[in-house]
């Protein structure tokens, strides 16, 4: 189990990346497995970045829709995709996600799996989650799940949840791996407390998985084999304090997390759930005037065995890094610059352009445009641009801006003039070569249309405001045996904490106040159903 006890204020300096390389060469980083067949792109960051997928979408269903919608986004959301209201098993808006993610440099899903509980839409979301699993190989891309543990009705039942995945999907080559087993996450665990319990659910595996509950999570006991940090009321802060082992907790393996900021429509929606939010704007020191989604990468690029990102579509937390109206493509080649590919927008584009025609010709070009999505599968553009009408991108240079190759904090910088895909010339590194502080080159940190700014630090250092909502937490129970009447449904999976250097007993009381916070998770856990 890998340990940093590093300390971190502000932006890394050379000699604390000295110290960190000399701790990393010692230890023996966790392996992730590259199981996936087809052709995948090249990054000059070589860990793997994973991205939280939620299922549960459906046109007209809840999660587009809450109790009240957006009049300005037409969803309940202060965003709205780029594509427009979808439903998470439509093939063609998979094949764009999946497009999309592979040339953003993401390297596979971890799709929130409900398990197998036949209660309200939770049998649509987990047909959802299979129709986008089997095409990730397709794609070239590698998939996980994490286990909400919430929805069990019992430990038998979980146990069959277990079942079900150790013969449905931990036996798929492109499963995500960690030092030679599969990987699973469970979002808590929330319902199912006791560790003895987790014993016994673990049971039906005869090589057990890589347990990763949430942070600050003891409650599946011994069988943990580390944790995945989520969002944080007091921002960089927690997550620093995580990617660097500064809280005095003992984690195990820890994942890190990136995310572009935090806002939520709940209170507008009339869905219980938090109302404070964190810009997307953040400097790693928690001040506004930079990029969130790049503060919380240059954290934990050299921590745990990969990158999660949360999240790929939670349009309610407003957490999404998918392309929308207000940001456009922006996370994405936000993502591209860090992870040191050639590719730009330009590409994205073209991804879109196959989204489109697929909308537009209504299937009477499908096995065309089917040529054209198994050709930017295979980074094969020339093919593909000779079937939708587009122009081939021409880029030059390097691939700048990404930190060392390896994820090694002591490596060369980058490039150390590399421009390509950089509107402004990624430096790649400081002056002194080491790979902690490598440049974004040209890195956007608008707000792009976000709707409020500028938060007031708090005591803890952390960046938050209400963006005018009314505070209106609520709690939600489990998803079985709830009428259809009933309108509840679990808000953000975050974490509220002040700030401040964490002592092991203040670590005992972040992880109390991160259980409580679950339980206002932003599942639809109760009544209505998605359709």
């Amino acid at each position: 189990m890998t340990h940093r006890l590093v300390s971190f204020v502000g932006v890394l300096s050379a000699a604390v990346v000295a110290a960190c390389s000399a701790a990393q060469s010692s230890e023996t980083e966790p392996s992730v497995e590259t199981t996936s067949q087809a052709v995948s792109i090249q990054k000059s960051y070589t860990r793997k970045i994973y991205a939280h997928m939620m299922p549960w979408f459906v046109v007209g269903g809840q999660h587009w829709s809450m109790n009240s919608r957006n009049s300005a986004t037409g969803i309940a959301s202060w965003y709205s995709p780029m594509i427009g209201e979808y439903s998470s098993d439509d093939g063609n808006v998979i094949e764009y996600q999946l497009l999309m993610m592979k040339y953003a440099g993401i390297d596979g899903v971890l799709i929130d799996w409900p398990g197998l509980n036949g209660a309200n839409d939770l049998p649509r979301n987990k047909a959802n989650a299979d129709a986008i699993i089997n095409r990730t190989a397709d794609f070239g891309l590698q998939f996980g799940v994490v286990y909400e543990d919430q929805y069990a009705v019992s430990v038998d039942a979980a146990k069959n949840d277990m079942s079900y995945a150790r013969d449905n999907f931990f036996n798929k080559s492109n499963y995500i791996q960690v030092d030679s087993a599969p990987a699973l996450l469970v979002f808590g665990p929330q319902k199912i407390t006791n560790p003895s319990d987790w014993d016994n659910i673990m049971s039906v595996f005869s090589a057990k998985p890589r347990l990763f509950p949430l942070w600050y999570n003891d409650n599946a006991g011994g069988n943990a084999y580390g944790r995945f940090a989520w969002l944080a009321q007091n921002g960089m802060k927690g997550v620093s304090d995580f990617d660097m082992a500064a809280d005095g907790a003992n984690e195990g393996v820890r994942i890190p997390v990136l995310y572009p900021g935090f806002n939520t429509y709940y209170a507008q929606g009339g869905w219980p759930g938090p109302t404070w939010k964190l810009e997307y704007t953040l400097k790693t020191d928690n001040t506004v005037g930079g990029d969130t989604l790049t503060s919380t990468f240059q954290l934990g690029q050299y921590a745990g065995p990969f990158l999660q990102v949360a999240t790929w579509n939670d349009y309610g937390e407003g957490t999404m890094i998918e392309p929308t109206n207000q940001f456009q493509y922006q996370f994405l080649t936000t993502l591209q610059k860090l992870v040191g590919t050639a590719y730009t927008d330009a590409e994205l584009k073209i991804i879109k352009t196959l989204f489109d025609q697929r909308r537009a010709t209504n299937g009477s070009k499908q096995a065309q445009l089917d040529q054209a999505s198994a050709a930017l599968a295979n980074l094969d553009l020339n093919t593909a641009c000779q079937i939708l009408g587009c122009t081939v991108p021409v880029h030059t240079g390097g691939t700048g801006g990404s930190p060392g190759t390896g994820g090694s904090p002591s490596g060369a910088a980058g490039s150390p003039s590399g421009t390509a895909g950089s509107p402004s010339g990624a430096t790649g590194g400081s002056s002194n070569g080491t790979g902690a502080t490598t440049g974004v080159g040209g890195q956007s940190s608008g707000t792009a249309g976000h709707p409020s700014t500028g938060g007031s630090p708090s005591a803890g250092g952390a960046t938050s405001s209400s963006a005018g909502s009314s505070s209106k937490a609520g709690s939600s129970s489990a998803a079985s045996g709830n009428s259809d009447s009933d309108v509840s449904s679990s808000s953000g999976c975050s974490v509220s904490t002040a700030g401040g250097n964490r002592s092991p007993a203040n670590a005992l009381l972040f992880g109390a106040l991160a259980l409580g916070l679950a339980a206002f998770r932003r599942r639809s856990r109760d009544a209505r159903s998605a359709s």
